[in-house]
Formats: C-alpha cells, structure tokens, sequence
C-alpha cells in the first residue's frame, strides 16, 4: 500500500486541493444562500428557487467535495515521508478542518430549517457567518505553505 500511496503522492495531492477548493465554494456560497432565502421569506417563488439551489450545492458540491477532500487527505496523511504529524502546526490545521466540517453540518441543519420556512437567524446573521469559512481557509492556506519552516 505504501508504494502505490508514493507513486501518486502529487495525484492525490492535486485531488485533494480540487475537492477542497470545490468544498470552500461551497461553504462560501451557502450562507450567502441562506441570506437571500431570508431576505425573501414574504416571496414564496423566490424562495422555492433558493430552496433549490440550496439542496443542489449542498448534495451535489458540497458533501462530495467533503468526502473526497477528507478521502485524499487521509492517503496524503498515510503517504510514508509526507505526513507531518510532528510538527504542532497540523494539529492546528486538523482541528481548522473540523472546524469547517461542524460548519458545514451546521450549514445542512439551517438548510433544512429554511425549507420549513424557518429560520434561526436574521439574515444579518448569515452575512456574518459567511466570513466563518473564510477565516478558516486563510488559516488553513498559510498553514499548508508553512508548514516546513
């Protein structure tokens, strides 16, 4: 197992960051969603479409991406030499990508609120917590080219 892990280290390393940029979209747009979905609960029509787009990013885009990010990062994390599960700096970066993955489940709860009509937020809110992710990412970026020093 650890020679085929090495001999497509860069292919699945190149998948990894595919599915990952794919899921950040995601998690960027959703919450961007949700704000309009909000903004328009007194238009039913409208908020049939953004109950549409909503259901098709999150099973379409984003539980894949979530999937198969986790997927690659697992075989990269198992890769002999690549690992760098000494240095403190992933253990940051681990619980960054958890962070993410409870928001996403959090995104897929507000998700199925908004298709009852509901939500638990003002779309104030959801303007706020479209910045979580982005956080997030930038963390996760800086951590991934540093990671050497």
């Amino acid at each position: 197992m650890s020679i085929f892990l090495e001999n497509n280290y860069l292919l699945f390393k190149s998948l990894h960051i595919i599915f990952f940029t794919c899921w950040m979209a995601g998690l960027f747009y959703l919450p961007r969603l949700f704000y309009y979905h909000v903004s328009n609960f007194s238009n039913p029509p409208f908020c049939a479409v953004f109950s549409t787009m909503e259901r098709r990013l999150l099973t379409i885009i984003m539980n894949p991406s979530l999937i198969l990010t986790y997927t690659f990062g697992i075989f990269l994390f198992f890769t002999p030499g690549v690992s760098a599960s000494s240095n403190p700096l992933f253990y940051l970066k681990l619980m960054c990508v958890l962070l993410l993955s409870i928001f996403h489940g959090f995104c897929f709860l507000w998700y199925r609120s908004l298709s009852k009509n509901y939500s638990p937020f003002s779309p104030k809110t959801y303007k706020f917590l479209n910045e979580v992710p982005s956080v997030l990412f930038i963390i996760i970026v800086f951590i991934a080219i540093f990671k050497r020093f």
